[in-house]
């Protein structure tokens, strides 16, 4: 695999007054003064709910447009016993909202039943084939997650079946609205929901706390959806929204519950990705229970995980979690053959020769996985990247890009090759046919032709301060712990600092990583680094031993009960 490209650091820079007096009227260090100001929190107050997030400072859920008409309607069907079905999408986001209506309706003795579409056989979304099942079934009320927003057709239908439909979703609005009993989405227009970023499963809450508030049941941590923040961490992160206003704060308290969880199918998961006795943190969400839950929506059917997460059965929950599992070393094995022969493609067919933005196609790669893949390539080359499973004539396809560039508004712009897409500004999916592919690769590179610079193409690395080493301390980081937890929109804290010398000869642990001990100055006790993937710089930090630039995330090991500061390498510079 190739390298990847060489990173553009860029110190953020502050203003300096402003900086003191925020360290003087906060009572905090100058360096977390200025991870604040880095983070766009440019006043007192909002500084001061960043640090000490509260849940009483959530909005209020019938702020959100149709709120009020999904609340009237789940009234009427709780109180005829009618039938509501909760249809969800099959990936974390979509299985966690799912989930978390069930336990609130199954809390409130509600006639329900749920649905999550299996991804190869139906696809995304609402389709006219499960409507038709619903009516058959007897179901009055259909509820969304994490999907409908476009589905115009199904809702028509759903209208002529007397069926009502309740659409929650976060994806984009197109710009004419299905015909819905009432819309969840703060991201349609004339919505004055004040934050607009919200995750599927953060939509659900939402309408579970005002069902709940309407039938005067106070809230309380023994009952859904309140004892489910669990559930909506999971979903927030998985689904990278960004873990700032509500979300990190519901995130935030959503930790605390998978750490401490009485769930049986969390606390099975938790076992099998071996972090029963870790205190949860987001990377634990994206890198290690997130990724099982997604990988049976990925190869099997996602309603196992959603079985998962609703179960009070330990032993069926351990039955599931090592399916979940098994399914994720399935799906890592899968996804590594179409990242292989993707990145054997991109150099050996010149696709960074033919535009900035890569689509490649095939017949051998299986659709579940390569929204997966095409992130790994944007991290090697850092160009929008356009995977397409090809099946019968038609493809099926994820995209994932980079900041400087919406994905979603380029192949908005394609839509008339397109039978279908939706999704965000850094990923989308589509589907397209087969002989269809070339021209949306010629059209989709002319708008990245018009719309990325040379300078768009150079990833950053963005340096919230440079510092001495000396300034790591214990006391340090464990303030630096106040603004976690960590993920898009709120990034890890990161330094630069320059001039260490390497101390000893560098380790290689685990299959690719680079450990070593660093100081900065003579008399200084050497720190341990280490650099994650960081394995083919070894001859180059050694035999030389040279003076090295490192920029790191500081955070604090306690491997062998031990604790001792970590430097966790970003990047090296020599």
């Amino acid at each position: 695999m190739r390298n990847k490209l060489p990173k553009q650091w860029v110190i953020l820079r502050i203003d300096q007054e402003k900086l003191e007096s925020f360290s003087k009227e906060l009572g905090i260090s100058s360096i977390l003064a200025s991870i604040l100001l880095n983070r766009g929190l440019n006043t007192l107050e909002a500084a001061g709910d960043f640090l000490e997030p509260s849940l009483t400072n959530l909005h209020n859920p019938f702020l959100m447009k149709d709120m009020d008409k999904a609340v009237t309607c789940l009234q009427r069907a709780l109180q005829d016993k009618s039938l509501i079905m909760i249809h969800g999408d099959y990936d974390v986001d979509g299985i966690t909202g799912t989930a978390l209506l069930v336990r609130v309706f199954r809390e409130l003795y509600a006639n329900y039943s749920y649905y999550i579409p299996q991804r190869l056989k139906e696809g995304y979304g609402l389709s006219c084939e499960t409507i038709k099942k619903a009516k058959q079934q007897g179901v009055k009320v259909i509820i969304t997650v994490d999907c409908g927003i476009s589905a115009c057709k199904e809702v028509e239908l759903a209208n002529e079946l007397g069926i009502q439909v309740l659409i929650t979703d976060h994806h984009q609005a197109p710009s004419v609205l299905p015909k819905a009993t009432a819309i969840l989405n703060p991201r349609q227009k004339e919505c004055l929901y004040p934050f607009k970023s919200l995750a599927g499963v953060g939509i659900a809450y939402k309408l579970s706390v005002a069902l709940m508030s309407s039938l005067g049941i106070p809230p309380s941590e023994e009952i859904p959806p309140y004892n489910c923040l669990d559930l909506v961490a999971l979903g927030t992160i998985a689904d990278v929204a960004p873990l700032l206003g509500e979300n990190r704060i519901l995130v935030k308290y959503g930790l605390k519950q998978i750490s401490q969880s009485k769930k049986p199918g969390v606390i099975e998961l938790k076992r099998v990705a071996g972090l029963e006795e870790e205190e949860i943190q987001s990377r634990h969400i994206g890198y290690s229970l997130a990724p099982r839950i997604n990988a049976i929506g990925r190869l099997g059917n996602a309603s196992e995980a959603v079985e998962l997460l609703t179960t009070d059965n330990y032993r069926l929950a351990f039955e599931i979690a090592g399916h979940l599992d098994r399914a994720n070393r399935e799906r890592q094995a899968v996804e590594q053959n179409v990242l292989d022969e993707a990145l054997a493609r991109i150099e050996a067919e010149h696709h960074l020769e033919q535009g900035n933005i890569l689509v490649l196609s095939s017949p051998n790669w299986h659709p579940g996985v390569i929204g997966i893949a095409a992130s790994k390539i944007v991290e090697v080359y850092y160009r929008p990247t356009v995977l397409i499973a090809e099946f019968n004539g038609e493809g099926k396809g994820s995209a994932r890009s980079i900041p400087s560039f919406s994905i979603f508004e380029a192949i908005r712009e394609c839509a008339c090759l397109l039978k279908n897409f939706g999704g965000h500004t850094t990923a989308a999916g589509l589907t397209i046919e087969t002989s269809a592919i070339s021209s949306f690769r010629d059209q989709i590179n002319r708008i990245g032709a018009g719309k990325l610079s040379r300078e768009d193409l150079i990833p950053q690395l963005k340096i919230d301060a440079e510092v001495d080493l000396d300034c790591i301390t214990p006391r340090l980081i464990k303030e630096l712990e106040k603004c976690a937890p960590f993920g898009l929109g709120n990034p890890e804290p990161v330094f630069v600092t320059r001039g260490l010398q390497i101390m000893r000869f560098p380790q290689i642990v685990g299959e690719n990583h680079l450990k070593m001990k660093v100081r900065q100055s003579i008399n200084q006790t050497p720190t341990e680094a280490i650099g994650f993937g960081m394995k083919s710089l070894l001859e180059k930090v050694f035999p030389s031993l040279p003076r090295i630039d490192v920029v790191f995330s500081p955070q604090i090991n306690n491997r062998n009960g031990k604790p001792r500061i970590q430097l966790r390498l970003k990047d090296i510079k020599f």
